[in-house]
């Protein structure tokens, strides 16, 4: 017997198992549309294996058992027969619902409620607060009595507009009768959001970053000197939501104030270990109700190279060295990716791509990269990233080749060089000098004679 409160829902878990070796698809047929329906809407049970369904239960009426038949089918396996009984429960009040507003300004909600009986019913709606809480609350409803018909949906919209820091509460009513009413709590909380940025905290991954902030509550109007003001992380980006959580840390300095013009402090210690970026808010609240945002940016720089890496290898020859890495501080496996950054020169591999890193304290997960130049040039360079979940490293990779000789010529060489001994043998001999000069005059005083006669 499933027992549900008027407009609300119970369920039932039922265990479908499939023991052929083929998937199975089943479809289902009710014989209660009204009070019962299931989920998943689509079920298939892979081979011999089972999966939960959920049979669920919405009373359409008061203290009678109401019964609904429930057939699953399948072509490969049979059939599943089952009987549900669900008894209709007077109503409870809902879980609060918060809404939440800036100081001064309106902010509209709406509750959606479902008449659960099968027949029109007539209703009176009301907003229920005390103190405070009655001027910040208000029904935008023209009409307060109406009627909804059987399973029909009524929007009913209201507004909350508060003016001061503080926290209230009301409820919205809608009644039937003296047995039957259905009430919906409703906690308003004002807050105080800054038009900008209000911090920013930058540094290298694994450099830690540590400092104190302070924080000014404005419009803070309900206070006592021993309330303590509390804080949490709120609108991290769900990428990021883990590495806030172990890497940034705020603890408190000065957490209660001395008057409204008093200041909070926080020491903040913000230790990444690999790079990122990312926006989020700092709430402040206290007990008594009221919120304050802050705005805060957070960047991981990319760290120092953990090693330079020099590899030397001739064209179009591959040369490989190799290194082992820890998981570092961590003494358990971790799954991680290796690759050359997009900058990298082209000639640079490493393997293995992905895998498993070995814990601290082991002999380490071995990282081949290899280098095969095609071109002499320049030096080649790259940056090899590792990194887990946990942890990033970079290496600076750098290539070169071995230093070019020019080739020598074999064979063919034509010796133009005298035989030593030969040299020697003409160096001593004596030859007669000859006097270029006066053999010249001489020639020049027979031609003069010649003309003479």
């Amino acid at each position: 017997m499933m027992r549900a409160e008027l407009g609300k829902v119970e369920k039932q878990e039922v265990i479908l198992e499939n023991p052929s070796n083929k998937e199975v698809r089943v479809s289902y047929r009710l014989s209660n549309i009204n009070n019962f329906d299931i989920f998943p809407d689509t079920i298939i049970i892979p081979p011999f294996e089972s999966i939960p369904v959920s049979i669920r239960y919405i009373p359409s009426d008061l203290d009678v058992t109401e019964v609904g038949e429930i057939t699953f089918m399948t072509e490969e396996i049979g059939n599943w027969y089952f009987v549900a009984f669900g008894l209709g429960l007077p109503p409870t009040k809902y879980e609060p619902k918060l809404v939440a507003g800036a100081l001064n300004k309106d902010v509209s909600g709406t509750i959606n409620f479902k008449n659960p009986f099968k027949e029109p019913i007539n209703v009176i709606i009301s907003m229920e607060a005390e103190g405070k809480s009655r001027k910040v609350f208000d029904l935008l409803l023209k009409k307060t009595k109406t009627t909804i018909n059987g399973f029909s949906m009524l929007q009913i919209p209201f507004s909350f507009k508060p003016r001061e820091i503080s926290e209230f509460y009301a409820e919205l009513v809608i009644t039937m009768n003296e047995k039957i009413a259905w009430r919906y709590p409703l906690r308003g909380v004002t807050e105080s959001t800054s038009l900008g940025t209000d911090f920013n905290f930058k540094t290298k991954c694994r450099a830690k970053l540590e400092q104190p902030i302070e924080f000014v509550l404005p419009g803070l109007a309900d206070y006592s000197k021993d309330e303590v003001f509390n804080h949490e992380m709120d609108g991290v980006s769900p990428e990021y939501q883990a590495n806030i959580a172990k890497w940034f840390q705020m603890t408190p300095i000065k957490n209660t104030l001395d008057g409204p013009d008093d200041k909070l402090s926080f020491n903040v210690r913000f230790l990444p270990m690999k790079p990122f970026k990312t926006s989020f808010e700092i709430l402040i609240f206290k007990s008594r109700g009221g919120r304050w945002k802050f705005r805060v940016n957070v960047e991981a720089t990319e760290p120092d190279v953990d090693d330079t890496i020099y590899i030397e290898a001739p064209i179009n020859r591959t040369v490989s060295v190799s290194f082992k890495l820890t998981n570092t501080k961590y003494k358990v496996y971790a799954d991680f990716v290796a690759g050359f950054t997009p900058e990298s020169d082209s000639e640079f591999s490493v393997m293995p791509k992905t895998g498993l890193l070995e814990p601290y304290g082991k002999d380490g997960t071995t990282f081949t990269i290899s280098f095969t130049p095609v071109e002499y040039g320049k030096v080649k360079k790259g940056v090899l990233i590792i990194q887990t979940d946990e942890m990033y490293w970079s290496y600076l990779v750098r290539g070169t080749f071995p230093e070019y000789k020019k080739p020598e010529p074999k064979g063919g060489k034509i010796d133009q060089s005298l035989d030593p001994q030969l040299m020697k043998m003409l160096s001593h001999q004596d030859r007669p000098k000859k006097n270029f000069v006066v053999d010249n005059i001489k020639g020049t005083s027979l031609m003069l004679s010649l003309i003479h006669i």
